[in-house]
């Protein structure tokens, strides 16, 4: 009898097979063959290896596949389908070798060779419900990639499967070139045309008047709010608190729902600025794009008193906005506003339009807003339309981001818009993302020291044509901690919050690097305040986690990772390694340790933080070092690895351990 125990994880599982295999066999076996191998060979195999897929079996037409996340498992099926496309493009339709894909997130057991459960019968299952050429997907895959990937996922309802005990809820990725479904990855980035910008500041000035109009009546005179038999509402903050609905595009056109979505992110942004005003994230707003929802159920659901929404319709060289406030408790409209505008001269009617709005606006019933807060919504637009068309060209790659090629036309299209515009203030800001990207990018590139050192002077230079770009300050804030300049660090991100204390981004940046200078309670406090500010918050929230491992809450750092399919990089390897070891669950502990080592070979604490940027806090590096030895990793580097890595920093607790003559692990 095999004593052996057997293996239990979490995994993002592909299955694959080949549309009308058997009546492709039938009609040309040789062929189909040789096509189906050249196929593999050529395409499906290397993209697997791209994404850090494991094949674990093939069975004629059919493969199973086992990625370490779910978002290296979708580009990978996307990117797999769209190369089929080309590949298949003059083929006669009667012999195209088209894939169906299916992918699950779940619990599976492996075994010798294979791998065993209802995660990969699901999968299976799932695959089975694709169209040829189509990918399937569990919701446990497309929750947490779906604000990340810049597909549409087309829901598809429970699916009775076979075998299976309880329904599934799936979805059909929907995915090509510039297919009009096709939507920007959440974030913090902005996607939209050369329009948005001039008339989301209309729109916004409009809005913070009303809120600030209508204040009042929410301190004097409350209303009950609605709630549902399903779910208690949030309770409201103690300021007006707002959510702009995504516009509407009444036109219908491709093209006008890009400038109706840059509104509603731009309204987002000037709103967001006002220390008075308490204003919801465009990745929760953005959940209600596209469906019929009354603004009781947003106010209820976002925990808001009041919801703006609008819709934008163009034609020629004009283009029209209409916007409402309503109070969502009474279903009261507050405040309504027409602007027709040609768009030659937008960007100064914006700057007049919002500058008289802001000065009469009144917030807690005092009447005036300050003037620091009014000058903070007030962007300075570009001088260049063509030079803000650039930006955009370049923020659309670093939102792909995944190849060196990408990478260097988003510097190329950025460097222009620079070029045309001197003073773009945004533009130097984004091409400081691409230099801080690059840095750890898995391709070949400048030392990440140099990289982020070019990133720091593009965010300065930013922040010195635009002192009010709270986005840029923390931007800033996030590379001098990673430069090991901390005081900088914290003193950037405490301007960052001052100038938008509504932005959950920066928050969230704040929060994790509060951390490593031994304020990781406040850390967590203010990361907690992230999550309210986006109740329907993206993946990527689950990945700021270090204040919670500092803090003891080691079930909340492994919960977290675990909900986007794993971790996403070598940090977070380190982070749940660490965790499971200081939660005694060493045989997943085993596990994690193959996987960080894997990726991150010759691990050592010392040498991560001298790549990641190391912890200034003694305690709370103590506590972390703690967590590599109970591991059974190695917190100080070898004699052998300093000499390897000659160009990493020393942690001064390992030079004195080296001095001693002491191991490179210390006992757990």
């Amino acid at each position: 009898m095999d004593l052996r125990p057997t293996e239990r994880r979490l995994a993002a599982i592909l299955a694959g097979d080949v549309a009308g295999y058997s009546r492709l066999m039938a009609a040309d076996e040789d062929g189909t063959l040789a096509q189906l191998k050249a196929h593999r060979r050529a395409l499906v195999d290397p993209k697997i290896k791209e994404h850090r897929g494991a094949i674990i079996k093939t069975t004629g037409d059919g493969m199973l596949v086992e990625f370490p996340s779910v978002v290296d498992a979708v580009r990978c099926a996307v990117e797999i389908q769209r190369g089929m496309a080309e590949r298949n493009a003059g083929v006669p339709t009667d012999k195209r070798i088209e894939f169906r894909i299916g992918i699950n997130l779940g619990d599976i057991i492996h075994d010798e060779k294979d791998i065993f459960g209802d995660g990969v019968n699901i999968a299976a299952r799932l695959e089975g419900l694709a169209e040829p050429g189509g990918i399937c997907v569990s919701q446990g895959v497309r929750d947490p990639v779906r604000d990340r990937l810049r597909f549409t996922f087309e829901d598809m309802g429970e699916q009775a499967l076979k075998n299976i005990a309880s329904p599934i809820h799936a979805y059909r990725v929907r995915f090509g070139g510039a297919e009009p479904g096709e939507r920007a990855a959440a974030g913090p980035l902005r996607r939209n045309t050369i329009a948005a910008a001039a008339l989301a500041g209309l729109v916004a000035a409009g809005a913070v008047a009303a809120i600030g109009l209508f204040v009042w009546r929410s301190h004097v005179q409350p209303a009950a709010a609605v709630v549902s038999a399903d779910a208690a509402p949030l309770p409201l903050p103690d300021k007006p608190s707002v959510a702009v609905l995504p516009f509407t595009n009444i036109g219908g056109d491709a093209k006008q729902e890009r400038l109706a979505d840059g509104i509603t992110e731009d309204v987002i942004t000037d709103l967001s600025r006002y220390r008075d005003l308490f204003v919801i994230a465009r990745n929760s707003v953005f959940t209600y794009k596209g469906k019929a929802v009354s603004v009781q159920q947003v106010g209820r659901e976002l925990g808001v008193r009041y919801v703006l929404e609008g819709s934008i319709q163009a034609s020629g060289d004009r283009v029209r906005v209409t916007a409402q406030l309503i109070d969502s408790a009474r279903n009261v409209h507050l405040w309504s506003q027409q602007y027709d505008r040609p768009l030659d001269d937008i960007f100064q009617v914006q700057s007049e339009v919002t500058q008289k709005i802001a000065a009469a606006l009144g917030t807690s019933g005092s009447g005036a807003v300050a003037l620091a807060d009014a000058a903070h919504a007030k962007r300075k637009p570009p001088a260049s339309l063509q030079a803000y068309d650039y930006m955009l060209l370049g923020i659309d790659l670093i939102l792909q981001g995944r190849t060196e090629d990408d990478s260097k036309q988003a510097e190329a299209f950025l460097s222009k818009a620079i070029e045309l515009d001197p003073q773009f203030a945004l533009a130097y800001r984004r091409l400081g993302t691409v230099y801080e990207n690059r840095a750890y990018a898995p391709w070949p590139h400048e030392e990440p020291p140099v990289l982020l050192e070019k990133a720091r002077d593009r965010y300065l230079k930013a922040i010195a044509l635009d002192p009010t770009d709270g986005f840029a300050h923390s931007k800033l804030g996030g590379v001098y901690c990673m430069l090991n300049d901390f005081d900088r660090c914290v003193a950037t991100f405490e301007e960052a919050v001052a100038l938008n204390p509504n932005d959950p981004g920066i928050l969230m940046d704040y929060g994790e690097q509060l951390t490593f200078v031994g304020r990781a309670k406040e850390g967590v406090e203010i990361i907690e305040r992230a999550y309210r500010l986006n109740p329907h918050y993206p993946y990527w929230y689950n990945n700021y986690v270090d204040p919670f491992y500092a803090t003891g809450r080691y079930d909340v750092v492994v919960a977290r990772l675990q909900r986007n399919g794993g971790p996403q990089d070598t940090w977070h390897d380190i982070l749940v390694t660490m965790s499971l070891a200081q939660l005694g669950r060493q045989s997943e502990v085993a596990t994690a340790k193959s996987s960080l080592l894997q990726r991150y070979p010759d691990f050592s604490l010392e040498r991560a933080l001298s790549d990641y940027g190391t912890i200034k806090d003694l305690p709370t590096l103590n506590h972390y070092m703690d967590g590599v030895r109970k591991a059974g990793l190695n917190d100080c580097a070898t004699e052998a690895e300093m000499q390897k890595y000659p160009k990493m920093k020393h942690l001064a607790v390992c030079d004195a351990r080296r001095a001693a003559g002491q191991p490179a692990r210390a006992p757990g």
